[in-house]
């Protein structure tokens, strides 16, 4: 489990390896899952500069700008200084504090870690704040044209000003768009595109075989599976690239959820992305019977869907021994016949006052056009995906 999996869990038993944790907040987050220090068992070295090296200058910065705000906030409740220094903005708010009230170290309860010394300010000069800027949704490429359906994005792109460079490094289709290798995209190293770049080469390598299945899937995915669809085929007319399309994309998902998907040098989560380019459809039916009443309750298997998890229950873990390859997992959690469960069968109960089990029965009623699966470390890639029959 990582330390992004674990937050808000207690636990009682804490076996942590700190030695990839890249900053002292992931450290943190490690052993401040422990309910107590003798449950925790650290089982290897670390790097204690991470903890013992001091703030690094940005959260420095941004802990003695609180630490300012805060002191702004108290004097103005408590009549010390007039309202006149509240601003809208904090960076005009602390400069206009700092440069007539003179902040000193000794008369203040800061912690040894925040305070200035005798050379430093807070703020060195006034810089004016960034404000909510909808302009990013503008000037991208004109896609009136590609996106007839999208109701979401309003606005007529004019291809005339787009002041990002960067949407042109890269050559449009070649003519021998039909090529069978998958054709990548340029990383963008200003704001960080791996998640997007990865999942979208091989999506259009799919959509670009053609096959009909995966065709429909694409017609009738997800808004988000829908709209790449729709951007795809631009490209056969050598409407843009797969850069533009990716940044496009981006936007959209940053206006609908703007701390799930940021810009700039940040890592987005290559689950969630999936997750939103995925359906949640079965395709599957689970059945639980009695065999004495023939008591039937029947309802959708979940399980295996688009995106579908292997591995990653303790409690399965357990049960096939710390081992087994894809095929078996599936095998495992499927395939059921007449299996025993821990139910009992409520009409029984009901007329003759009798516990009588409940038996469950699994299959599958088709295969879903794309499988994608997240492997647990256990899970075995070495041995076949799928058996032959």
């Amino acid at each position: 489990m990582t330390d992004y999996a674990s937050q808000g869990k207690t636990r009682p038993y804490n076996v942590v390896n700190l030695s990839h944790c890249k900053n002292f907040q992931s450290i943190y987050t490690c052993l401040s899952r422990s309910s107590s220090a003798a449950g925790t068992l650290i089982i290897q070295g670390f790097n204690s500069a991470k903890i013992t090296q001091g703030l690094s200058g940005h959260l420095r910065q941004e802990f003695r700008e609180l630490n300012i705000l805060d002191e702004i906030t108290m004097k103005i409740y408590e009549g010390h200084i007039s309202t006149s220094f509240a601003e809208p903005l904090r960076n005009t708010m602390i400069y206009k504090y700092q440069n007539k009230i003179q902040i000193k170290n000794k008369k203040n309860s800061w912690h040894n870690a925040t305070k200035c010394t005798d050379t430093e300010v807070s703020i060195k000069i006034l810089k004016k704040d960034e404000a909510w800027n909808l302009n990013m949704y503008k000037n991208i490429f004109d896609t009136t044209n590609i996106i007839k359906e999208n109701k979401i994005v309003q606005q007529e792109f004019n291809s005339q000003n787009i002041n990002n460079n960067k949407l042109f490094l890269t050559s449009v289709i070649p003519n021998n768009f039909c090529n069978r290798s998958p054709l990548g995209l340029t990383w963008d190293s200003t704001d960080y595109s791996c998640a997007y770049d990865s999942l979208f080469t091989i999506l259009h390598h799919m959509w670009n075989e053609g096959q009909f299945n995966h065709k429909k899937y694409f017609e009738n995915g997800t808004h988000y599976l829908q709209l790449l669809h729709t951007n795809f085929h631009s490209l056969r007319s050598n409407q843009g690239t797969l850069e533009i399309i990716r940044d496009h994309l981006r936007i959209i998902l940053n206006h609908n959820k703007p701390l799930q998907y940021r810009f700039g040098k940040n890592y987005t989560n290559l689950d969630e992305l999936i997750r939103d380019f995925t359906t949640e459809a079965s395709y599957g039916t689970s059945k639980l019977q009695c065999l004495n009443c023939n008591f039937t309750i029947q309802k959708p298997y979940s399980y295996l869907q688009d995106y579908t998890a292997v591995g990653w229950c303790s409690s399965d873990y357990e049960k096939l021994k710390h081992t087994a390859s894809i095929q078996e997992y599936l095998n495992y959690k499927i395939i059921k016949n007449l299996e025993r469960t821990n139910k009992k069968c409520p009409n029984c109960f009901r007329y003759n006052k009798k516990d009588f089990p409940l038996y469950t029965t699994q299959c599958l009623n088709k295969l879903p056009a794309i499988l994608i699966f997240a492997l647990a470390p256990w899970i075995d890639i070495n041995n076949l995906l799928f058996q032959e029959s």
